[in-house]
């Protein structure tokens, strides 16, 4: 039985381990903490259970999804589900997040931009025509693609989400809302763009497991253990053997753990100069991640239980994306997270209460809400003074957090008289618990050079023997996303061993 070792126990490491074990595999993952999750886990304070980071798994495609996966690696009892309405509210337009028809939304609302408006949802349906040939497998051969496919492959490839837009719509307040909806990042790849309109198209109400994504953690972790694999806490990675350059083991507390395959879902940078050694690394490789690619924003959170149930409160338990000012989206997210990022009024704010339609979240007739906006590693200066002054770095965490609450209390007034609990995070706090380099939500910054130079790594080996999972082994991020990536790896490893029956979930589960 041929081995496989996973560092990083986050849901693409955990993914990728059990479609190895379910097809026989000897597995053992490795996570440096005491939970098991990554960004998908969860923490408890005074009875609260707070979801770390995924707030969301999507539209109906998200949870299809994440049933379907689990449904391919043997999983039996799947997750229970909730919906909840998510929202985006930009200046005084609100707009529904998870909508199946985007488009029709924004004729109604701007009847004097519908021949722009139907431009643009058919550029969409055209890129992501495209993308789903490269999605179920096609790519293999360049045959696959039509001649005018392969021109618009090169038109649009290079292109960012702002150019694209600007291209077609020149009332800003439509290019906000769609920046909105999409969670666009200024400078974004415009693929990422597409793929994320898509999936916003695909139902009124979002999705997510009682008890969150942790409760998919559970799932993965106790297939792999009845299929003999092993999820080892507080087992950090300390270094990977390298035999005549190839990865053929782990050094975990003292002890080689000797595989046959090695898949890092852990921090490339971290991967590279503290497990492989960059003299391992070749040179090209190197050469494109330190200068082509940087890390996404961060965030800074604010977790909050409530003495008292949202309903009685009279609040609807949904989540808000919030954007003040509808003239300037693009570039109020630009500010917020370029470089000396700071706080601003016109900041993006999300507002999440959806936990409280999970009956495992909260203690009886209390509730919770989650506040969180992306930001620069640099927010406030706040990594600097975690290191050189512990009582001003927790000073300021409070009062960018109440200045959080302040904002929220627009939407749900009296809501800062009510607090029982708040938990606060920034950027260090999120490094310090993943090891996410800068604390990165989603990998490198999902930018059109990104997309142009990450062939060279995606699903690939780093080096011979050892493999990428995750939102550092792809350009994307989110639960979707990245079970994906651990998928097409494990289909990868098998290739190597000339297993036929390959998993293909991306072509089979669309088909």
């Amino acid at each position: 039985m041929k081995k496989i070792v996973v560092i990083g126990s986050g849901i693409s490491g955990m993914t990728c381990a059990c479609a190895l074990a379910n097809k026989g595999y000897d597995v053992t993952v490795l996570e440096k903490h005491s939970v098991a999750g990554g960004y998908c886990q969860s923490f408890s304070r005074k009875g609260f259970r707070f979801a770390a980071a995924v707030h969301r798994i999507g539209g109906i495609h998200g949870r299809n999804s994440v049933d379907g996966i689990l449904s391919a690696l043997g999983v039996k009892e799947l997750p229970e589900w909730y919906t909840f309405h998510e929202n985006v509210q930009v200046g005084d337009i609100n707009f529904n997040m998870c909508n199946s028809s985007a488009a029709d939304s924004l004729r109604e609302l701007f009847p004097e931009d519908k021949e722009d408006i139907d431009r643009f949802e058919a550029e969409v349906d055209r890129i992501n025509s495209i993308l789903d040939i490269i999605d179920k497998g096609a790519n293999a051969g360049i045959s696959k693609f039509s001649l005018t496919d392969l021109k618009v492959l090169d038109k649009y490839r290079k292109m960012s989400v702002d150019q694209f837009l600007r291209g077609i719509f020149t009332n800003e307040k439509i290019i906000s809302l769609l920046v909105a909806i999409s969670d666009a990042m200024p400078g974004g790849a415009l693929f990422a763009f597409i793929r994320m309109v898509s999936f916003a198209n695909c139902g009124e109400e979002t999705y997510q497991p009682v008890g969150g994504a942790g409760a998919i953690i559970d799932l993965l972790r106790k297939r792999i253990e009845e299929l003999g694999g092993r999820v080892l806490l507080n087992s950090p990675a300390e270094r990977i053997i390298m035999e005549n350059g190839r990865a053929v083991g782990v050094v975990c507390k003292g002890e080689i753990l000797r595989a046959d395959y090695i898949v890092s879902n852990c921090d490339l940078g971290f991967t590279i100069r503290e497990l492989v050694g960059e003299e391992n690394v070749p040179q090209r490789v190197l050469e494109k991640i330190n200068t082509k690619f940087t890390e996404s924003p961060s965030c800074f959170s604010v977790w909050i239980g409530l003495d008292k149930d949202i309903k009685s409160l009279g609040y609807e338990p949904k989540n808000i994306s919030y954007y003040p000012d509808a003239m300037s989206v693009l570039d109020d997210k630009a500010k917020l997270i370029g470089e000396h990022s700071v706080q601003r009024e016109n900041d993006f704010l999300l507002i999440s209460l959806s936990a409280n339609n999970d009956p495992t979240a909260c203690p009886e007739g209390k509730g919770q809400m989650m506040l969180g906006m992306l930001v620069n590693w640099d927010f406030e200066d706040m990594y600097k003074l975690r290191d050189t002054d512990r009582k001003l770095y927790r000073e300021k965490k409070k009062a960018a957090a109440m200045n959080l609450v302040r904002k929220a209390e627009r939407f749900f007034p009296g809501i800062s008289e009510h607090i029982e609990v708040m938990e606060i995070a920034s950027p260090v706090t999120f490094q310090r618990y993943t090891g996410n380099s800068k604390g990165a939500f989603g990998g490198y910054k999902c930018t059109p050079e990104l997309v142009e130079n990450f062939s060279l790594l995606d699903c690939r080996q780093l080096v011979d023997g050892l493999f990428l999972t995750g939102h550092w082994g792809g350009v994307g991020d989110g639960v979707i996303f990245t079970t994906d990536v651990a998928m097409r790896v494990a289909d990868k490893i098998l290739r190597c061993d000339h297993i036929e029956e390959i998993y293909d979930f991306s072509k089979n589960h669309s088909a």
